[in-house]
């Protein structure tokens, strides 16, 4: 247990939790993972719900070397990923509820402030991601470095905050030994619980996105097959991953939920739409244009977007959060619709019958009276209107109902609804090289009624591919002095055509229409970018195969290291990819060997010291006496098996003594049964078969 902490963005002193421990509200049988004690109660020491959010740009190490659990060092190298979660204090009860989590994440800022509070704000948020905690405290830092300035990305902090969560379920798992999906399931949301920040769940998808992506991706079939295929392949090894999703959409702050359009009508049917949407090759101009010609029933080819402009559509709020399409969709709806009602009304003036008899239907205007049933074009009821003298030009605004947010206690509803989602990732990884391959994907992503579903598919595939590659082989690179080194395509790999999964299945969540919302449609900008932690979560049950499979057939490792080679058949070449690390010294005592004529000898101290291998055996010859040391990794061998190897070296010794004229290979140290089947597990040219390599 830690001292007290001052906390000046709460001005409170908190306790640091160096030790948690069950409680009176936490049920006896429950299990503390990380920090193991049974004199505090976490649910004691973490409040109900708290976010804190300390905006002040601080040199590294100010504060966060004060916080229970961050290792500086290991901070410092963490923290050129972005934001750094440390591995939080956490508790959970016997089936793995989770019951109590304090976090805190640190943010390279860089060397200005920029978007860093924006950022971590969203991470702060997301930090839960699809899970209830009763007892939640997470603390966001951010931190002033010699770097540029660091700023947004797809995601906006949410993707470095789910993983946090993610961390913790495979960490209870691996503690309860159960399954790590059984465990995220029992965790999920139910409707009507609060999030950490205040706000209800108020939808009950993340159930149903959860099984019904499992049903499509066959998991148990797969999961068999990968299980037998790891037992049959030495080299490659398959792992399975899964990541469920719940998105906050909208700003964070609430003055930001507002955009403004501009749609004209021509006397020709045309219609020209500008919004404050920024286009970027993510379909919202195609999406916005949809809406426009739904309410007027015509075809799409009819509207012409053109280029965002202030001068059109004056204080635009950023195409970001994912919120292009429902706050500029609603903005040009409430303009066209504006524009349809002025037609509507002339049109049942001048034909004399009711508005209601005035319908918009492909492409036609229908004037349905009595006895009549006469049509026009969508171009020729423009004319009319225009000499008519009927505006056919409209604004349109719109702001998100519902947001709220008070920034100093974190509180309130940042989110007019959540996205959800859920991904199935399959890899293969090369335990030799570490090459890995993504070899298929299951997507189920909830856009609610989509507006374009092609669209939609492209952007979870597009989002999902752009995370996938920042989990797995984008690095960002610095020199001492903090200059940036991956700055071109040429230093910093991102995923190309080769990487995308070899099979996809990308599926939309059917009869999901979002009350609220424009057309029932959700967005699809972010979300998908954190389904790709799916294949960080198969990375990891891949290695964990590897050292799983070694665990069970060595539980110890008084095993012949023949028998070694021989079950796990490494392709080998001399001097590249060893199974183990061995080093081999052999030195003069100088100070005791030092009576050669003219030769003089002075000891000199080692710069560094030698690298700590798996087995390392020195011997020192000080002219009369051989000293030998052996030193081994504990975790890789047992003492019975290191005695049998200075037993053994010790017999080389006696036989090179008794005839000092034989070849090493020639002295009869193993039976020779032994010798023949180490010689022939040793063989370098036996080759692995195809399959079993990448």
């Amino acid at each position: 247990r830690g001292t007290g902490r001052q906390d000046s963005a709460q001005n409170e002193v908190s306790e640091p939790l160096a030790k948690v421990a069950v409680g009176p509200d936490v049920p006896p049988h429950a299990v503390i993972t990380e920090r193991v004690g049974a004199d505090e109660a976490l649910l004691r020491l973490v409040p109900r719900n708290r976010l804190v959010l300390d905006t002040q740009l601080r040199p590294f190490g100010d504060r966060l070397q004060q916080h229970p659990g961050a290792d500086n060092h290991a901070l410092e190298l963490l923290l050129k990923e972005g934001i750094i979660p440390v591995i939080p204090p956490l508790g959970f009860d016997g089936e793995g509820r989770v019951q109590a989590l304090d976090a805190m994440l640190a943010a390279d800022a860089g060397c200005t402030l920029d978007l860093t509070p924006g950022v971590i704000g969203r991470a702060l948020s997301h930090t839960d991601n699809a899970y209830f905690i009763p007892h939640f405290r997470a603390v966001g830092y951010a931190c002033r470095t010699h770097k540029q300035s660091n700023t947004a990305f797809r995601g906006f902090g949410g993707p470095q905050g789910v993983v946090v969560m993610e961390d913790v379920i495979e960490r209870i798992a691996h503690q309860l030994g159960k399954d790590a999906d059984e465990i995220r399931a029992l965790n999920f949301y139910t409707l009507g619980q609060e999030t950490p920040y205040g706000q209800a769940v108020e939808e009950e998808n993340l159930p149903i996105v959860w099984s019904e992506m499992k049903r499509l991706g066959e998991i148990e079939r797969r999961r068999a097959e990968i299980a037998a295929f790891n037992k049959t392949s030495p080299v490659l090894k398959r792992g399975l991953g899964l990541f469920p999703l719940k998105f906050g959409i909208s700003f964070n702050i609430p003055h930001m939920n507002q955009a403004g359009a501009l749609v004209h009508v021509y006397t020709d049917g045309s219609i020209r739409l500008n919004h404050g949407g920024t286009e970027m090759g993510q379909g919202l101009f195609i999406k916005v244009a949809q809406v426009v010609a739904e309410v007027f029933k015509v075809d799409i080819d009819r509207i012409r977007p053109s280029a965002t402009s202030t001068a059109e559509v004056p204080n635009t709020s950023p195409t970001a959060a994912s919120t292009g399409s429902d706050l500029n969709g609603w903005a040009a709806w409430h303009a066209a619709d504006t524009i349809r009602q002025r037609m509507v009304a002339h049109a049942a003036q001048h034909f004399g019958v009711a508005p209601e008899d005035v319908a918009f239907v492909d492409g036609t205007v229908r004037i349905a009276r009595p006895g009549s049933n006469q049509v026009l074009t969508f171009g020729e009821l423009a004319q009319l209107c225009y000499m008519g003298r009927v505006s056919l030009s409209a604004t349109g605004y719109y702001r998100t109902p519902k947001v709220h947010w008070d920034p100093v206690a974190m509180r309130g509803r940042p989110f007019f609804y959540f996205s959800f989602g859920a991904a199935m990732a399959e890899v293969a990884i090369d335990t030799l090289t570490g090459e890995m391959r993504v070899e298929r994907v299951d997507i189920l992503h909830d856009a609610g009624a989509s507006i374009n579903p092609l669209v939609d598919i492209g952007q979870v595939e597009g989002g999902f591919v752009q995370g996938m590659g920042w989990v797995t082989m984008e690095e960002v690179v610095w020199d001492a002095s903090g200059r940036i080194l991956t700055h071109a395509p040429s230093t910093y790999k991102i995923p190309a055509a080769t990487d995308i999964p070899s099979e996809w299945h990308v599926s939309l969540l059917p009869r999901a229409a979002q009350a609220g919302v424009v057309a029932g449609g959700k967005a699809v900008g972010e979300p998908p970018f954190m389904l790709a932690l799916s294949v960080r979560e198969a990375i990891r049950e891949a290695v964990a195969r590897v050292h799983r499979l070694s665990g069970e057939s060595f539980a110890h490792q008084d095993v012949p290291f023949d028998l070694v080679v021989k079950t796990l058949r490494p392709q080998r070449t001399v001097g590249v990819n060893p199974l183990f690390q061995v080093l081999f010294l052999y030195l003069q005592d100088l100070s005791a060997a030092s009576a050669l004529p003219g030769v003089t000898f002075r000891e000199r101290p080692l710069a560094s010291v030698a690298a700590k291998y798996d087995l390392s055996l020195h011997v020192v010859d000080d002219g009369a006496e051989l000293h030998g040391l052996i030193e081994y990794k504990s975790a890789l061998f047992e003492p019975s098996t290191m005695q049998r190897f200075r037993d053994g070296w010790l017999s080389l010794l006696a036989a090179a003594a008794e005839t000092p004229d034989r070849p090493v290979a020639e002295l009869p140290v193993l039976p020779a049964v032994a010798l023949a089947r180490l010689i022939s597990s040793n063989r370098v040219e036996r080759a692995t078969p195809p399959h079993q390599t990448l």
